[in-house]
């Protein structure tokens, strides 16, 4: 019965999206709830569905009651997300974009590119040239306390304004440039989550400019990447016999989802202490190797427990879980569809660099948010907008308020 209602909830809301996106457009594409519930529907609903073959095929045996409530969870999720969708969806209007706030065009781009380039020498100095390459690498494996910051990561992270800038202001060669820059250094060592966050700044800057969704080419990339995924995967087959190819194709998605069951199976639970460090851990930025030795990762806690050698061990509602047991499940998913409200409202009332600047954070963040919770990217989400909005909007005020 419970998986009727997923399959319900999942189809009701593709359509409702398709629906949307021939009324207002590009527009969609700049409300944060839309790709909440395209991450939601992703991350919980689809791997609910098919619960029963991961926990066989792959050998978890979860029992009935726990698969129950992890899929109970999960609805009830998907379902709230789908509720704020409708309660908070724009009223349409017209993108204005607004190239005036970055006037000086040059002397803003020099000093981002000067910024990044200066990162850049810092952390070569720092760990010396021979390990450069190795620490930018997204698949680092070496001390987490000392590298986090000399990632390639952080560097796509610090480009996104650059990138924006770029395109809104007819550079879009340039910008293109130093997205293919990145994500080829990131892809090169093996990577792929620094390569994501310039594409994503990319493709929505472009959007913006343009007014257009491009959807056609995002719908057959993703269909081609997932054929591929479907038909040119190597069978896995175990002593229970061959994965369904589906199963095996969902890779992320699955391994992000098992988590759920797994806690409550387990009953793990973790400090709550632990949930303001979490926020301040990401928030403080370079300064996070203060709480190194008080922050316990409830992800590397459960990756441990899981013993797989791969992966955080955490999603969105296995964090709920961690913290606040049951209780925890229900409130959590209404915290953050009262934070995405509020963030809506920001970005409605927002245009130009600012609007993109933070559309791009939130669905770089929002998906990590589901992912590996939410306490400790909230503050990621927080940091990345003092830096890569507010300060360049303080500078143009400042400038403004000089010129005068």
């Amino acid at each position: 019965m419970l998986n009727a209602f997923l399959i319900f909830v999942a189809v009701i809301s593709v359509v409702r999206m398709s629906l949307d996106i021939k009324k207002i457009g590009v527009e969609l594409l700049f409300y944060p709830f839309s790709w909440l519930l395209l991450f939601t529907i992703a991350y919980f609903a689809v791997p609910a569905i098919v619960v029963e073959k991961i926990s066989y095929f792959y050998g978890w045996y979860f029992n009935d009651d726990v698969i129950f409530i992890s899929k109970l969870a999960s609805l009830y999720f998907s379902i709230l997300v789908f509720i704020f969708y409708l309660l908070c969806f724009p009223r349409g209007g017209k993108i204005n974009i607004n190239p005036i706030m970055f006037s000086n065009l040059r002397r803003i781009v020099i000093c981002l590119s000067v910024f990044i380039i200066a990162y850049l020498l810092f952390v070569a100095k720092t760990y010396g040239l021979s390990s450069f390459a190795t620490l930018m690498a997204d698949g680092y494996q070496g001390d987490q306390s000392i590298s986090e910051d000399a990632r390639l990561k952080t560097v796509a992270y610090i480009s996104i304004p650059l990138i924006v800038i770029l395109v809104l202001h007819a550079h879009t060669t340039l910008a293109i440039s130093i997205a293919m820059l990145i994500a080829f250094i990131d892809m090169s060592q093996g990577g792929r989550t620094a390569a994501l966050i310039p594409i994503v700044a990319v493709y929505i800057s472009f959007c913006y400019v343009n007014k257009k969704t491009y959807l056609g080419i995002a719908l057959v990339s993703s269909v081609l990447l997932y054929s591929v995924g479907i038909f040119f995967r190597p069978s896995e087959i175990t002593a229970l016999g061959e994965i369904p190819p589906y199963i095996s194709a969902m890779g992320e998605f699955r391994e992000t989802f098992l988590t759920l069951p797994y806690i409550l199976n387990k009953d793990i639970s973790g400090d709550l202490l632990n949930v303001p460090i979490s926020f301040l851990f990401n928030f403080v930025g370079p300064f996070r190797f203060f709480l190194m030795d008080v922050f316990l990762n409830p992800g590397a806690v459960l990756a441990n427990h899981i013993g797989r050698g791969y992966g955080l061990g955490l999603n969105f509602l296995t964090e709920a879980f961690y913290y606040f047991g049951y209780l925890g499940v229900f409130l959590t998913p209404l915290i953050l569809v009262g934070f995405v409200s509020f963030y809506s409202l920001i970005i409605e009332r927002l245009s130009g660099v600012l609007r993109v600047i933070l559309i791009v954070i939130f669905i770089l963040v929002g998906r990590l948010i589901l992912r590996e919770g939410f306490f400790l990217n909230v503050g990621l989400l927080c940091y990345l907008i003092f830096w890569l909005a507010f300060i360049p909007f303080l500078g143009c005020k400042i400038k403004y308020i000089l010129s005068k």
